[in-house]
């Protein structure tokens, strides 16, 4: 099919925005961003439209505009750092031992896992409580990261069995008694 001039015109704009795209490696709404300076009606989202090849038309003058923007940017320069490589971090699958281990560890310490999460010194990017409670839930995740399993067990077997303050009366005088126990309590920390 043979395209009008009109048809050749937007299709040379629309090359012309994704050839600046390219050399600048700035995306049209990062350009367009905090931008005070467009003509009067400018519609941003119109001009993403043509980008994209949804809209067959946008005003000249928007077109213009944008073109210029991006015609003062330098070019993407070869030294500039590209996005760090994704970390693949090693898995292991939450088999229900290690399951059985790590509630164990939480039965015995009595805490809620909030208050189990903060006694961790330093712990590795990504873990949280979050995550710790998604281990101990009904229905766990089928894998977990291999540095944030041994982590949280060495973690969790440093803190110690859960102290229950005792007071008893015996000959008539009142003793406190420090005993530990390893009561079962639910996830926000009242006892089942």
């Amino acid at each position: 099919m043979e395209r009008t001039p009109r048809q050749q015109r937007q299709l040379e704009r629309r090359l012309t925005l994704h050839r600046h795209r390219k050399r600048t490696g700035v995306c049209l709404s990062d350009l367009l961003a905090g931008r005070d300076d467009a003509p009067q009606g400018f519609n941003s989202q119109q001009i993403e439209r043509f980008y994209r090849g949804t809209s067959s038309s946008a005003l000249v003058a928007h077109l213009e505009y944008v073109i210029a923007l991006w015609a003062a940017l330098p070019d993407r320069s070869k030294g500039r750092p590209k996005r760090p490589p994704r970390v693949r971090h090693e898995k292991v699958e939450l088999t229900a031992e290690l399951r059985n281990e790590l509630l164990g560890h939480w039965r015995r310490t009595g805490l809620p896992i909030e208050n189990v999460f903060r006694r961790f010194a330093n712990p590795p990017e990504g873990l949280s409580a979050r995550v710790l409670y998604r281990w101990l839930k009904p229905k766990p995740p089928l894998s977990v990261r291999k540095d944030h399993v041994e982590f949280a067990l060495t973690a969790w077997r440093a803190i110690p069995s859960q102290m229950l303050r005792v007071k008893s009366s015996v000959d008539g005088l009142n003793h406190d008694r420090s005993i530990q126990i390893a009561a079962p309590v639910d996830f926000t920390g009242r006892p089942l």
